[in-house]
This record gives structure tokens, C-alpha cells and sequence, in this order.
């Protein structure tokens, strides 16, 4: 008994002596002492968010609590008395309180929809600042707006199809488009058929029927509703001394993906998944690019009356929009890449007959969307020079002088003449209905019309 009483004091005395060496050390990786319980807060090290830093809100309204931030030590204490800017021009400053919060406040949303931020920053020296950013993503509000966007008030004869679909517009009270609301169209006087009859609102606020075919008396109306909103579409015939020639016959555009032709009769669909169509000199042939799911070019085609066929060939390497222009016996088309700023633009060269294409080289892109008048004499295209943006401009090859014919409100887009070379097609960005048109202009009085909605890169028959 005695000897087990020795052993367990010596086993003491050693684990006290261990624990002893213990608390002396100072061997590298030793755990720092723990702060004093009261001492003060060192320098900030740390800035963290207090709750959420992703909102989602209602335009006009406000977040509230609004964004909150904490400033810490090196060892996680708050540190009072911090000064804290909010804002993306630091526009409030808040000092941190006992416990290291700095509180925004309420935060107030503009009224237009979109995602806006604030940064939350604290300046620990001069080269470093501590951050953080809060987002808030203003959403429309619930609908109050319901028009008719475009397509209205069209001109026609009876029986036959209108060339542009209706689009319907929902906005909320501060004119934010309201997007995923169901429209039904339908014929409410006249007679006549819509196609597409229901259409969601997309991120413009616009939903889109179907071609209109009027029917065979006055008058023409269609109704666009969604819930207790209606928005109403008229037509006129043109034997009230309307015109009907707004859009010229045989004119190749783009449409939703497909190329179209305009016709007395209505537009005659080419073929779908294409684009960028261009005539041949002699009219008899329509080329355009097919493109896949991407809209990204996979092949060059050629179609011919009844348009119920097509020739292709693939574009192994596509350059970045390319563009066809076909060369004056019809024999061969050029394709080049249109101009963004940077590098030279590969050419190629399709043979017609065989559907080859051979490589050029490349081409000054400073020269660029340019179009031949008819008669030779003048070119048509497009210039930065201005301080309004893309101009459309008539240059004389001669005296090199540069005309302006329309300056750069919009984006402007695939230029095309008419036969007797006293008009202009071309597409338009047009950034309230956010579609393309297609423009048409008369050159001796700069006069133009937007002739077809929701359509881009024209091609005349010639």
C-alpha cells in the first residue's frame, strides 16, 4: 500500500513539473495570449455585414432595416468610434457605436428599375480600406400602363395581310416594363384573322401577335387584353385614300429569326434560323446566312424563285457578323466581317457556281457598311466622326465630300438602295419600343419612315 502511495506522488510532481515547462515556453507556434477581459479595442482588421447584403424591393419603395455593417479588431472585438462611408460617392458618414455597428439607415429606391448598390467602406491606412457592398434589386411595379405599341394604325386592302405584328406594352406608374403578363389578341370589329392570338410580356414590357390579315369591312380593330386592360389596334383599307405602298414590294428583311419577303399579298416566309439576306444584282436570287440556336453562322445559302428551295455551303471559320455583297455579274459573293475597332477583317469570296469559298486576305475595316448608288456616282455608309455617335452619311468618291443625311440617335444598320437610287433602306435600333426597324428614306428631302417593326437587315430587289 505504501509503494502504490510513492508512485502516485512521484506521477504528481512530474505532470506539475510538465506544466510547469509548459506555461515558460516560447517555442515558435505558441497560441497567443488571450486579451485582457476590458481592455480596449485595437485597430480595425475586419469589416463584416450585419444580416443580408442581397435585397430585392419594389421601385419607389424602401429597405428597411437598410445595410449594416460591423468593424472588428484583429481579435474579433468591435471597435467603437470607427468612421464608416456608405455610398457609391461616399456620400454618408456614420461612426460605429459600442458594439462596432455603422447602420445606412432606411434605404430609399429610385424609381427606375434596375439593380443599384451601395459600398461600405473604412479607411485603415493610407494605401488600404476595409469594404463591403450591399445590392438591392428594384423590381417593377404592379401594371398601370396598357398600350399599343406598335402596329397600330396600319394601312391596307381588304383581305389581305398587314405587314407588321402588334405589340402591346404593359408598364407600371413610373413607365418600368412589367415583364411575364399574359396578352390575348383578337379581332373585336371587321372581321379578319390574328395570328398568334396570346403572347407573355418580355423584358421590354411588349407582347407580340401575330400578322394581322384584315377582313372586308370598316372598320378594322383588334383588341390586345390582359386582365382588365385593353389596349385597341385599327387599320385602315386604302381605297380612303390612304397609301399602301409604304412598303416597298419584294424588300428581303429579318423577322424573328427568319428571312422574309414583302409582297401585294403579304410577306412570303424564305426560310427560318436566317439572316442577313442580300439580292442579286439581276433579282433572281436571295442569298443569307443560315444560323443555329446561337444565332451564330453555320453556312451561306442561296435560294431562288419559288424561294421553296436553297443551295448552302458551310462557313468553317465565321467572322464576327459577317456581311454579303455580291459582285455586279452575279458570279461571286464577298463576305467580310463588319468593323468594331480593333484589328483588320478577314475576306472571303464565294464562286457561285460551284458554292466554294477561297480566302481574300484582309481589308481596312476604317472602310466599313458601305453601299454603291445604282448609277456609281456616290456610296452611302456610316461614320464615327460625329459627336452624336453612328451618322448615316452620303459620301461623293470625287470630291470626297461627306453629306450627312441623318445623325446618329439610334444604331443604324445593313444599307440598302432602291432601283432608281432616290431612296434608302436601313435598320434602326429604336430604344423606346426596344426593337429594330426597318427605315425607309427618301434622299432629296431627308423624309423617313419606319415601314416595318420588329425586322432589321432590308435588302432591295433591284
Amino acid at each position: 500500500m505504501k509503494k502504490i502511495m510513492r508512485y502516485s506522488a512521484l506521477i504528481a510532481v512530474g505532470l506539475a513539473g510538465a506544466l510547469s515547462a509548459c506555461s515558460d515556453s516560447t517555442a515558435p507556434g505558441a497560441l497567443p495570449e488571450a486579451p485582457t477581459p476590458g481592455s480596449p479595442a485595437g485597430s480595425p482588421t475586419e469589416l463584416v455585414a450585419q444580416g443580408e447584403t442581397e435585397f430585392t424591393a419594389t421601385v419607389g419603395t424602401t429597405i428597411e432595416p437598410g445595410p449594416a455593417v460591423r468593424v472588428l479588431d484583429e481579435n474579433h472585438r468591435p471597435v467603437a468610434g470607427v468612421s464608416v462611408s456608405f455610398g457609391p460617392e461616399r456620400s454618408k458618414v456614420v461612426v460605429t457605436d459600442a458594439d462596432g455597428i455603422a447602420r445606412f439607415g432606411p434605404w430609399q429606391l429610385d424609381t427606375l428599375a434596375r439593380v443599384y448598390f451601395i459600398e461600405v467602406r473604412v479607411a485603415v491606412s493610407v494605401q488600404r480600406e476595409l469594404g463591403v457592398v450591399f445590392h438591392a434589386r428594384a423590381t417593377p411595379g404592379p401594371v398601370v400602363h396598357f398600350t399599343a405599341s406598335s402596329g397600330n394604325n396600319q394601312v391596307g386592302e381588304p383581305s389581305t395581310t398587314l405587314p407588321n405584328q402588334l405589340h402591346a406594352r404593359a408598364t407600371d406608374i413610373y413607365n418600368n416594363p412589367v415583364r411575364g403578363l399574359l396578352v390575348t389578341f383578337s379581332v373585336v370589329s371587321g372581321g379578319g384573322i390574328i395570328e398568334l392570338s396570346t403572347s407573355t410580356t418580355d423584358a421590354f414590357g411588349l407582347a407580340t401577335a401575330g400578322l394581322w390579315t384584315l377582313g372586308s369591312t370598316s372598320p378594322q380593330r383588334v383588341s390586345a387584353r390582359a386582365g382588365d386592360f385593353e389596349a385597341l389596334f385599327e387599320a385602315t383599307f386604302c381605297d380612303t385614300g390612304h397609301p399602301c405602298d409604304l412598303v416597298p414590294v419584294d424588300l428581303a428583311y429579318v423577322r424573328d429569326g427568319a428571312v422574309w419577303i414583302s409582297g401585294a399579298d403579304g410577306p412570303r416566309l424564305v426560310a427560318h434560323d436566317a439572316s442577313r439576306p442580300s439580292w442579286s444584282p439581276d433579282g433572281s436570287r436571295l442569298a443569307f446566312f443560315k444560323v443555329n440556336a446561337n444565332r451564330e453562322d453555320e453556312a451561306i445559302c442561296i435560294a431562288a424563285e419559288p424561294f421553296s428551295g436553297m443551295v448552302c455551303t458551310p462557313v468553317d471559320e465565321p467572322l464576327e457578323d459577317m456581311r454579303v455583297s455580291w459582285s455586279p455579274d452575279g458570279r461571286t459573293l464577298a463576305l467580310s466581317g463588319i468593323y468594331y475597332g480593333g484589328g483588320n477583317s478577314q475576306l472571303l469570296f464565294l464562286d457561285v457556281a460551284t458554292m466554294t469559298i477561297r480566302r481574300h486576305g484582309t481589308i481596312d475595316q476604317s472602310v466599313w457598311s458601305a453601299s454603291w448608288s445604282p448609277d456609281g456616282e456616290k456610296t452611302v455608309g456610316y461614320t464615327t466622326e460625329s459627336v452624336f455617335g453612328l451618322d448615316l452619311a452620303l459620301l461623293d468618291p470625287k470630291t470626297k465630300e461627306l453629306t450627312v443625311l441623318e445623325r446618329g440617335q439610334g444604331d443604324f444598320d445593313a444599307l440598302t438602295w432602291s432601283a432608281d437610287g432616290n431612296r434608302l433602306a436601313y435598320s434602326v435600333w429604336v430604344s423606346a419600343s426596344g426593337m429594330r426597324d426597318v427605315r425607309i428614306m427618301n434622299i432629296a428631302d431627308r423624309a423617313s419612315n419606319d415601314v416595318l417593326t420588329n425586322a432589321s437587315d432590308p435588302s432591295w430587289r433591284r
